[in-house]
């Protein structure tokens, strides 16, 4: 056995745990081969078997003697020769010269060998640089790694990290520098050994720097080095000619290598030749999905079809649907709307920075979460198929608006057109059928549906009342993609308080709120195209959620899919009478539009309407049209706070005997709200707040209007005291001779035509009524009215029948006749006096201690003053005999 210690050949510290022996010769056993290397075998087996029985002497276990050194006599000379070959530019890298050297070894006997084996490796250490590839031949040869044990272990240390660059390889073939100097080999090596260092190591700007910088370098040929030099190219974003066509080339010879496919389309790219670089890219989404892919084609698309951009984006989609079968859990939130995967919502972020045309802008407000889809309806309403652009528009907006006849149609389309537009198809199609696999295969859905058919007692299944439950999330979206309901589900929908108008898509919303506000018969879509149908319910949206820039684009739907017996018929024709060539289109549509009709009135809401313009419409309009200006309308606002205090808080005061409690509400807060300049009027706000009679200041603390004020303010009064009552005559008068006086403060003008709409709307309202005619000896009639005459009949007649008829029951003189004559006279009189409150619209007319008038004055109004000439909520005016009806 050699005398190299045991431990140091097991590669083991000493130890007496017979397992850990085992497996350090196990582990060995493999690289001494009995027929292959019996000697080093032999030596194995000996060393395990002196480990394992320990008879190994205690001082074979001393540190070994250090190796030879260079310094050492070398007979043969082939240290010289080695240094002779590392100092030789023409051959020290290559390894045909290594091949020699080493075969000149071979020639040697084995101790002769073993001799050379360290100092050879001390000299290797001694230069640098070295090849590595020839480096390896020489330590393969000499068993360098096998035999590190032998070696101290700082010489070790550094063997091994020697070894281990031999291991690692040349990062180009180094015999290219053959026909360079020392120093010129030295200076490229380097050079390529740092800009591979800054590769792995560095930022990528201090790579770029490094290529980008001016210098004369040698550039071998060799592949090796170019599949790294087109990589480390590629990092830096910079690229040039020769990188570009050897990337190419490598692709042409490797056809099917994805990496060679990426290359070659991002130098291409780089390079500015789309033409090359497009196809490649888009192989490279198509066949890998690529991520770079995508980011290139948006990028290349913003450059060069801005108005494709928002499709693309929406094409590259891909939001992750939850599986049908699990449609009842927490991912139910991917079939929301605006289930988008977050690397598209950042894109649409950025897609806002482009400058594209009004229909992309508006696709990508509404994709980015700005505006609701309704944003789009105004374009999609001029898609007739003849523009691909437009059409593309369509199909991509049917992701969230179609149903499945409407996705179906996307599936079908065949894929044609520009490699561009083809792949825009693409995506959508794919969408469009993870949509209707959720159209036709969720349990949630097919539930909501259901309920939505069936009789009108049937309740909402529990889990749709919660508005932030799951389910109730899938069956809005299941609403959006839009479908002919009929009116029984529509109102459904509108009566149930989980689906109020604030969260329904917006053309359900609008029909709920047209078969419950409006005399509308929705026409039966189920012979229309779903296509045509869905248009025109995005044309009714389009009018009365009017945007005044969008007025031109309606006005030019000259042959829409729409029948003269539908309803929206009279709307759309009001838009097709607008000529753009006049201009004004406000203006003209405003004069087309009658106010009397829902559709139209809704419309009207919509337009810049000045004050004047309400206040001279007032009878074909409400105080809801008032109100809604006067709220949303900052001008308004604006110019109504100009006016003196007085006029402001009538104005809010109108509102408080409103029959909308939420405008009522929304006008006491602005009433409170208002601040008052002086002790009149905080005593004018407090009269007002606390539905008093109002005492108007001083006439020189009102500028304009007033004399119309007072009546302005006891006409407020009075419509605020009961909601029973009308106004009269006189203050009707009043209030109309104030809404048409130019002169006057525009507020208190303001706040007399709203008196009026509320006059008109009570006076409406009196006649749904029973509308039956009273007359004066229907005494027993108490909610009824009763003139000037039948007020004396009642009290003279009936005073007169009641005394008549408790003599006829009872003994004259009696005491009880006395009693139940007294009883029936004084029911008979306030009958009389009530009925004839109420033909005078005194609102506590069977309160009478309600009423705050002197009685002298209360005495001569119910002789000689005229009823109310209109019905109020007590009927019509009363008659003095009932008429015999024609034969």
């Amino acid at each position: 056995m050699s005398n190299q210690p045991c431990w140091a050949i097991l590669g083991i510290e000493p130890t007496e745990d017979q397992q850990v022996i085992r497996q350090a010769y196990r582990k060995l056993l493999p690289t001494f081969h009995p027929e292959s290397d019996p000697a080093g075998f032999k030596r194995l087996r000996e060393a395990y078997e002196q480990a394992r029985k320990g008879m190994e002497a205690p001082a074979t276990l001393l540190p070994v003697e250090p190796p030879v050194t260079a310094a050492d006599t070398d007979p043969t000379g082939l240290l010289d020769a080695f240094s002779r070959l590392l100092a030789s530019p023409a051959e020290r890298y290559l390894p045909l010269s290594w091949q020699r050297f080493i075969s000149r070894l071979d020639d040697h006997p084995v101790a002769t060998v073993d001799q050379l084996r360290w100092p050879l490796l001390e000299t290797a250490l001694l230069v640098h640089p070295v090849s590595a590839d020839c480096l390896l031949l020489l330590a393969n040869r000499l068993q360098w790694r096998m035999r590190l044990p032998e070696l101290d272990q700082d010489t070790a240390r550094r063997a091994d990290e020697l070894l281990d660059f031999a291991d690692s390889g040349d990062m180009f073939d180094l015999a290219t520098l053959a026909p360079l100097s020392l120093a010129a080999q030295d200076e490229t090596r380097s050079y390529f050994h740092q800009v591979r260092h800054f590769y792995w190591e560095q930022p990528t700007g201090w790579l770029r720097y490094l290529l980008e910088e001016p210098r004369v370098i040698f550039w071998p040929s060799c592949p090796r080095l170019m599949n790294q030099v087109v990589r480390w190219f590629n990092v830096a974003a910079t690229s040039n000619a020769i990188m570009r066509d050897y990337c190419l080339g490598q692709l042409e010879r490797h056809p099917n290598d994805p990496e060679w496919l990426y290359l070659s389309a991002s130098h291409c790219g780089m390079m500015g030749d789309n033409e090359t670089a497009f196809p490649l890219w888009l192989t490279l989404h198509e066949q890998y999905q690529h991520a770079e892919a995508e980011q290139w084609l948006l990028a290349w698309c913003a450059r060069h079809f801005t108005d494709y951009l928002p499709l693309l984006i929406q094409a590259f989609d891909r939001p992750e649907f939850a599986p049908v079968d699990s449609a009842t859990g927490d991912n139910e939130s991917a079939y929301r709307p605006q289930a988008q995967s977050p690397q598209t919502l950042v894109r649409w972020a950025e897609a806002t920075q482009v400058d594209v045309s009004p229909l992309a802008a508006d696709f990508i407000s509404w994709k980015s979460g700005r505006y609701r889809p309704q944003v789009m309806f105004v374009h999609l309403l001029q898609e007739d198929g003849t523009d691909e652009l437009r059409h593309l528009y369509w199909q991509a907006s049917m992701l969230t608006l179609g149903n499945e006849a409407l996705l179906q149609a996307i599936v079908d389309q065949p894929v044609s057109g520009t490699p561009l537009q083809m792949l825009i198809l693409r995506g959508l199609q794919r969408q469009a059928l993870q949509r209707l696999a959720w159209l036709q295969g969720s349990p949630v859905v097919a539930e909501f549906s259901a309920w939505l058919s069936a009789p009108e007692e049937t309740p909402l299944p529990e889990r749709f009342a919660d508005s932030e439950g799951a389910a109730w999330k899938q069956s809005i979206a299941w609403l959006w993609h839009w479908r002919p309901l009929p009116r029984h589900s529509l109102t459904r929908l509108a009566q149930h308080a989980a689906y109020g108008e604030s969260v329904l898509p917006a053309h359900t919303s609008w029909l709920c709120y047209l078969i419950e506000n409006a005399a509308i018969t929705l026409p039966d879509d189920s012979q229309t195209p779903p296509r045509d149908a869905l248009r025109q319910v995005m044309l009714l949206v389009a009018m009365l959620d009017l945007e005044v820039d969008n007025i031109a684009l309606l006005s030019q739907l000259k042959d829409f899919p729409l029948d003269e017996s539908h309803p929206f018929w009279p709307m759309y024709q009001v838009f097709t009478q607008i000529d753009l060539a006049r201009g004004d289109e406000v203006s003209q549509l405003k004069s087309h539009l009658e106010l009397n009709n829902s559709l139209h009135f809704n419309c009207w809401t919509r337009l810049p309407v000045s004050i004047e313009e309400c206040i001279a419409r007032r009878d074909e309009t409400s105080s809801n049209a008032t109100h809604y200006f006067y709220r949303y309308q900052p001008a308004w606002q604006e110019r109504l706070g100009q006016s003196p205090f007085p006029y402001q808080a009538l104005f809010h005061a109108i509102f408080l005997s409103h029959e909308n409690a939420s405008y009522a509400q929304h006008h006491l807060e602005a009433l409170e709200a208002l601040t008052a300049h002086s002790p009149e009027d905080v005593a004018f706000k407090q009269q007002l707040l606390l539905r008093q009679r109002p005492v108007l200041p001083p006439d020189e603390m009102l500028p304009s209007g007033a004399l119309h004020a007072p009546a302005v303010a006891r006409g407020i009064h009075q419509l605020g005291s009961s909601p029973e009552y009308v106004l009269d005559a006189k203050l009707r008068d009043a209030a109309e001779s104030c809404a048409d006086d130019p002169g006057a403060d525009i507020t208190l003008r303001l706040a007399a035509a709203t008196m009026l709409q509320i006059n008109t709307s009570r006076q409406n309202a009196f006649a749904e009524y029973p509308q039956r005619r009273s007359y004066f000896w229907q005494f027993w009639r108490v909610n009824s009215r009763l003139g000037r005459v039948g007020l004396v009949l009642q009290i003279a007649l009936g005073s007169k029948l009641a005394v008549l008829f408790v003599n006829m029951i009872l003994v004259e003189g009696q005491l009880a006749n006395t009693a139940l004559s007294a009883l029936l006279i004084v029911m008979n009189l306030y009958s009389a006096v009530v009925r004839r409150g109420r033909d005078l619209g005194l609102a506590s007319a069977d309160k009478l201690k309600e009423i705050k008038i002197p009685v002298l004055r209360l005495l001569g109004m119910y002789l000689f003053k005229r009823g109310m000439p209109e019905p109020n909520r007590f009927g019509p005016p009363p008659g003095w005999w009932r008429k015999k009806s024609k034969k």
